[in-house]
């Protein structure tokens, strides 16, 4: 995000491809957005174990995160409005089978992780990012173009605090991993 105003800044990216082959099929009915924008291996901000040509670029898969992102920003349609989700709320619904459902994903939990531990250490991992350095960088980018009912900076206040897990989290944490390791 740089510049003065950040048009894109309150859109999420699977938005962003699906606005783009929209425009391409309905509008142009022609390629004039490049197919090759819209499938572009995620590669910004990349450390040097990183390389996108040997499969290990971003670890973000933006189908599922997009998902988690908007819930943890503004709740998902199986929610009350305005009700946003806690790594509590995913990691019960992930304990219940639920998970798919409740963000709304087209694949099963299974097709973006192997195992109950990678998926529990990347909800872990994105809460901490979402809560520690992704709100300096969002207090410190341009004011943004708003479209979502949600948006940092108007109705959802920040703070820079150090990322929390509940008590409760951490129960089911272990009762999942506990189910896993007896399988």
């Amino acid at each position: 995000l740089a510049g003065f105003l950040a048009v894109t800044g309150d859109v999420w990216k699977t938005d962003v491809y699906a606005l783009a082959r929209y425009m391409n099929e309905y509008i142009f009915k022609r390629e004039v957005i490049p197919q090759g924008s819209i499938d572009v291996v995620p590669s910004a901000e990349l450390s040097d174990a990183q390389d996108v040509t040997q499969g290990l670029g971003d670890p973000l898969q933006y189908e599922y995160h997009d998902c988690l992102f908007r819930a943890f920003v503004e709740g998902t349609p199986h929610t009350l409005p305005h009700q946003r989700l806690t790594p509590e709320d995913i990691l019960c619904a992930y304990e219940k089978g639920t998970l798919e459902h409740l963000l709304g994903l087209s694949h099963p939990v299974s097709h973006y992780f192997t195992s109950t531990d990678q998926f529990i250490n990347d909800l872990e991992r994105w809460w901490k990012s979402f809560n520690g350095l992704a709100v300096a960088k969002r207090i410190q980018s341009p004011p943004l173009f708003l479209v979502s009912e949600r948006a940092f900076g108007t109705d959802l206040s920040e703070s820079q605090l150090k990322p929390y897990f509940s008590r409760t989290y951490h129960i089911i944490k272990e009762r999942v991993l506990y189910h896993h390791t007896k399988k």
